[in-house]
């Protein structure tokens, strides 16, 4: 071996020498106690576990949650013996049910989970099921609790109702399904979002004043499927098939993009002062859209309904609708409405239920720039001291049926004789009259 071979692999050992001590690091421990270096459970896990030890229940509870924190659950909770599952005694208390059960095995059981102190807040209960309780899945509302929030639960064939809450709580991405009451039940100043009731017994939805119901389905209820009470909003909700009305609210009631159908009763009513736009209202057993006073229809499609597609009492406006195929009238006013930029279709059936694409029953209203198509009577104005001016009425049995001491423009006849076909760049007007006022019949 040459001296250069050597002299190499003499710097090499002592270059992996120098690096081994330097990865082994310094073996002499430094002055002090010794301490541990891992995280304290408590710091993994700083909620506490529901248990007989954490929360011990009482006479009428299987767990008691007494002092404010986050609480789980480790496993899922039968109920049995005339005892509520969860029963919360203390404010600021968040319940994550993770993913588990709250299932009663006793018919004498009461709710799944409950507040037993008056006017608690800061409740929060998510994230699990709650099924078969004798009484409620979720009661916040006998003792009054506020100011909280119930997401991502599903409640189940319980004897109550599926959830109910006071003031001030949002229930948001909840199942309420086939129980013996509503499905969810919220107190005045509530939000109700992203939730699905079906089959329940009762209202699908049922909330007090200044609330708003969104993203919700109501389905197959045994009674109304949303119903609120005043100044309340309900928007982009489907209410289907339920055993009474679609949407029903009160004062100030504000439907929006909604698809209502199927219902046993109305679509849509509301009392006074309502607006209902942009929804689909269609095979409702009564009226399609009902609001007794001052209300505003707009931008919706109310047809194939078993009486009126729309019915406005005093002070209303309807515009920019679609009626069509509804068994009476398509749209029915009292006084002082104005009815304009409508079309109507198909309303009424000939000879059995005559009904007309507008009719007109009290004074003082307006009725302008409508089309009206294949009714018994296009526009029909039954009182007097009414406006009737640039409509369009055709194929109708009775084109315009006005009674006297009304006013209305020209009614143009354009059913008699035929007209040349228009070809090219230029064509005489076929319309007898430039009267701006004038309704025609064709």
């Amino acid at each position: 071996m040459n001296r250069s071979t050597l002299l190499m692999l003499s710097v090499c050992a002592l270059a992996g020498a120098t690096t081994g001590a330097a990865l082994a690091g310094d073996l002499a421990p430094p002055a002090g106690p010794v301490s541990p270096t891992m995280k304290d459970l408590v710091d993994v896990e700083p909620r506490k576990r529901i248990s007989t030890t954490n929360t011990p229940g009482d006479a009428d509870s299987v767990f008691r949650i007494s002092e404010s924190g986050s609480y789980y659950l480790g496993g899922s909770v039968p109920v049995f013996g005339g005892r509520t599952g969860i029963e919360i005694a203390a404010d600021n208390v968040t319940l994550d049910l993770n993913g588990f059960s709250i299932i009663s095995v006793d018919p004498l059981s009461l709710d799944g989970i409950a507040t037993s102190v008056a006017n608690l807040t800061g409740i929060v209960i998510r994230n699990g099921s709650i099924e078969s309780m004798g009484g409620d899945g979720i009661d916040l509302r006998t003792q009054g609790a506020a100011y909280g929030r119930i997401e991502r639960v599903v409640i189940r064939l319980c004897d109550g109702n599926g959830i109910t809450a006071s003031g001030n709580f949002e229930i948001t991405g909840c199942h309420a399904n086939a129980n013996g009451a509503a499905g969810i039940l919220a107190g005045t100043n509530c939000v109700v979002s992203q939730c699905d009731s079906r089959g329940n017994f009762g209202a699908g939805y049922n909330a007090g004043d200044n609330s708003v119901v969104s993203q919700c389905l109501a389905l197959e209820n045994g009674s109304t499927g949303i119903l609120v009470q005043d100044s309340c909003a309900v928007v982009d909700c489907v209410s289907d098939s339920n055993g009474g009305r679609g949407i029903h609210g009160r004062v100030n009631l504000t439907v929006t993009a909604c698809s209502v159908a199927d219902n046993t009763s109305h679509g849509i009513e509301g009392l006074l002062g309502c607006k209902v736009s942009d929804c689909a209202i269609n095979s409702n057993d009564l009226i399609g859209v009902f609001l007794t006073a001052g209300g505003l229809v707009t931008g919706c499609s109310s047809y194939n309904n078993q009486a009126e597609g729309i019915m406005i009492g005093g002070g209303g406006v309807v515009t920019n609708c679609f009626v069509a195929r509804n068994i009476s009238h398509g749209i029915r006013i009292s006084d002082s409405g104005l009815v304009t930029g409508n079309s109507c279709e198909t309303n009424g059936i000939a000879g059995v239920n005559p009904g007309a694409g507008i009719i007109a029953t009290g004074r003082w209203n307006r009725i302008d720039s409508n089309v009206c198509v294949g009714s018994d009577v296009g526009i029909d104005v039954d009182s007097t001291d009414n406006i009737v001016v640039r409509n369009n009425a055709a194929d109708n049995t009775l084109n315009y049926d006005i009674a006297p001491n009304n006013h209305y423009g020209p009614i143009i006849n354009l059913t008699v004789g035929g007209t040349p076909a228009a070809v090219g760049n230029g064509a005489g007007s076929t319309i007898a009259t430039t009267d701006p006022w004038a309704n025609f019949a064709h």
